[in-house]
């Protein structure tokens, strides 16, 4: 059975999909404008800015694979709630590490 085939059931976890994007995009909008200041406060060096933004993106990058992957998994698995669970798990572990940055 193909992936298009078993997304195409049930758009049920679209919803979800768009709270996600719209969490890590204030995600986003939060942490890029404070880490400067965090690394000030910490006493770093000023290129540990563009270190640390460098190491964000990639997280991002390597995140979004990892994701990418577990959402096939997970449509393929179960097409009607497969997607909802990994979205679900997905907005919880970046609320989680959300918090722990605000922290």
């Amino acid at each position: 059975q193909s992936l298009a085939r078993a997304s195409m059931g049930s758009e049920a976890w679209v919803p979800l999909f768009k709270i996600q994007v719209f969490i890590s995009c204030v995600s986003f909008s939060i942490i890029v404008p404070t880490i400067a200041p965090y690394l000030a406060r910490m006493g770093a060096e000023e290129y540990v800015l563009g270190v640390a933004v460098a190491v964000y993106s990639l997280g991002e990058m390597i995140g979004s694979v990892i994701f990418g992957r577990w959402m096939t998994v997970a449509i393929r698995a179960s097409p009607d709630f497969g997607p909802r669970r990994a979205l679900a798990a997905s907005i919880a572990i970046g609320l989680f590490g959300s918090t722990l940055y605000v922290a």
